[in-house]
């Protein structure tokens, strides 16, 4: 590694950890660690989740920065204002594991709960997104409709950065996040999109540099016959969510866009 890179790196997780690190627990949800095929996981149960419905989370930070516990709170969050268990998974970090690491061990984790009966539901936020839309996918293509529905937060969508779907003040994280890779995913726009499950989106304005990205994958998961929700806020920022029991604002929006993506999920 680089001593520009790793010098980026830390900084990034510095800042993860100071801005977004939240391990406050929502009222009435219970926590387990475990682990799932081969990697670490926290499962969160609200009192009254019904039975046979999952979400599988994967948390964000550029692939290169975040943890189980830095999206403790918002797990726990999502699974109260959701009723729903909520499994959020791990996954290896670049540039210690070069891409394509993290799809590698998103997609165990999902074929693994994939494996087992009930509904399954798959998220993320920003990269997180990514892997799980991927990961949806992937699953899809030997178990069509397996996963139910998706919930996609501030979706990071391309690495490539273009224009049209990034906005601008954001590509040099970006580099940081190619650079450390080691190879750039593909955009989810280049994909299969007709494969995708039912989609729940929400994402920020002008304060989200992801928002042209997430547009343009909301358009193209329509235009592919995918029954997709949209929500978005003028002042949610990228991130935001992870201030989940801070925020009155983050509570509601968790609990839409739960909504949002259960509604999908049971039509489909």
């Amino acid at each position: 590694m680089t001593d520009w890179l790793g010098s980026a790196v830390r900084g990034v997780r510095n800042t993860t950890g100071r801005l977004i690190g939240n391990r406050s627990d929502a009222d009435g949800v219970s926590t387990l660690n475990a682990e799932l095929a081969g990697r670490p996981v926290r499962h969160f149960h609200p009192a009254g989740a019904p039975a046979g419905w999952r979400l599988l989370y994967f948390h964000g930070g550029g692939f290169i920065s975040g943890c189980i516990d830095s999206h403790h709170g918002l797990c726990s969050r999502l699974a109260a204002q959701s009723g729903l268990d909520v499994v959020s998974a791990s996954y290896r970090l670049a540039p210690e594991h070069p891409a394509p690491a993290q799809l590698e061990d998103a997609l165990a984790v999902t074929e693994a709960l994939a494996g087992q009966s009930g509904h399954l539901l798959i998220g993320g936020d920003s990269a997180g997104a990514w892997l799980a839309l991927r990961s949806a996918l992937d699953v899809h293509a030997r178990q069509p409709g397996r996963i139910a529905g998706a919930l996609l937060l501030y979706p990071f969508v391309d690495l490539a950065a273009q224009p049209e779907t990034l906005l601008g003040y954001a590509r040099p994280a970006v580099a940081v996040m190619r650079a450390a890779l080691g190879q750039a995913y593909p955009s989810l726009l280049a994909l299969d999109l007709g494969r995708a499950p039912p989609c729940a989106l929400l994402w920020g304005a002008a304060l989200d540099p992801v928002a042209p990205g997430a547009q343009a994958l909301a358009n193209a998961l329509a235009d592919a016959g995918v029954a997709t929700r949209v929500r978005r806020h003028p002042l949610l920022v990228h991130g935001g969510l992870n201030l989940a029991n801070r925020v009155a604002l983050i509570d509601r929006l968790l609990a839409a866009t739960a909504t949002d993506l259960l509604q999908v999920a049971k039509a489909g």
